[in-house]
């Protein structure tokens, strides 16, 4: 009977897990946006994502966009160039444009995957990030650097379709779905099940430092109990009964953590049937 792969596979997440690429947000002039008046730092650049500086009351707006900054990053901006508040934006064009993403300093984090030197296992690029075209070099470079340890990438996943500003959900569920249909070795299109083959892994393995990436992935079983439910066509359904209630469907949640002695707070789980199906796998 054709089973699962007796193979591991292991999905590996990019920003802060296996680089850190030094992009930097700018902040523009709205009529010369290609030359940066200022380069946040990363501390100023998150408490913009958060909202944070909303209480001074200087919002800028580019390409849609708007975003609150501080006084103190308004005050260093007049110091260059004395401007009013509606002409400036903030730019993220080192974190799309595929000349910086390929040319801007990057640190690769090989201690989270050097464990599997030698053991043979698949390995694959699963990001949140969008435009695999425009990571061509740097993904290069991450490949030469892996087959210096004897490891090859398998396959390459870019969840996204734009460059996100902020944290996203939608990337913790499309990742979750690729984990999905690599455990029950079936597509997955329109929230159901296809009669569409992919690569089936009775051991799956996980490495991602977002907790929410992390915390979709540990309820898989809900995940599951959701797309069977949405399944349509019967026969995609039987496989998919069958799969896991005659399999031991395993995945091991690897959070990233800063830790170089404990470097991953994981996690398994085992898929069971939904108790819709009248029981659930022992």
């Amino acid at each position: 009977m054709f089973g699962p792969s007796n193979k591991k596979i292991h999905f590996f997440d990019l920003d802060n897990t296996l680089w850190r690429i030094s992009g930097q947000v700018w902040v523009i002039d709205r009529e010369s946006p290609d030359k940066p008046l200022l380069k946040l730092d990363n501390t100023d650049t998150v408490k913009i994502q958060n909202n944070l500086y909303k209480r001074d009351n200087l919002k800028v707006e580019y390409n849609e966009n708007s975003y609150y900054i501080s006084q103190d990053i308004f005050d260093k901006v007049s110091k260059k160039k004395k401007l009013d508040i509606d002409r400036l934006g903030l730019s993220w064009i080192e974190f799309y444009d595929d000349y910086y993403i390929n040319h801007n300093e990057v640190k690769f984090l090989l201690g989270n995957i050097k464990h599997l030197s030698g053991s043979g296992d698949k390995i694959c690029l699963l990001s949140g990030r969008a435009h695999l075209d425009r990571h061509e070099i740097v993904i290069g470079k991450l490949k030469d650097k892996l087959r210096e340890m004897g490891l090859e990438v398998w396959k390459t996943y870019f969840v996204s379709d734009r460059m996100h500003d902020k944290y996203d959900v939608s990337m913790a569920i499309k990742k979750s779905n690729i984990l999905l249909e690599h455990m029950v070795g079936l597509k997955m299109a329109n929230n159901s099940f296809q009669l569409l083959k992919q690569d089936w892994f009775s051991d799956v393995l996980f490495y991602d430092d977002e907790f929410t990436n992390i915390d979709y992935a540990n309820d898989l079983q809900a995940l599951l109990d959701d797309i069977l439910t949405n399944t349509k066509d019967e026969e995609v359904k039987k496989v998919v009964v069958d799969r896991v209630t005659n399999n031991t469907l395993k995945l091991t949640t690897n959070m990233v953590t800063n830790n170089e002695i404990n470097r991953f707070k994981t996690n398994v789980l085992t898929l069971k049937l939904p108790v819709t199906y009248g029981f659930t796998k022992k």
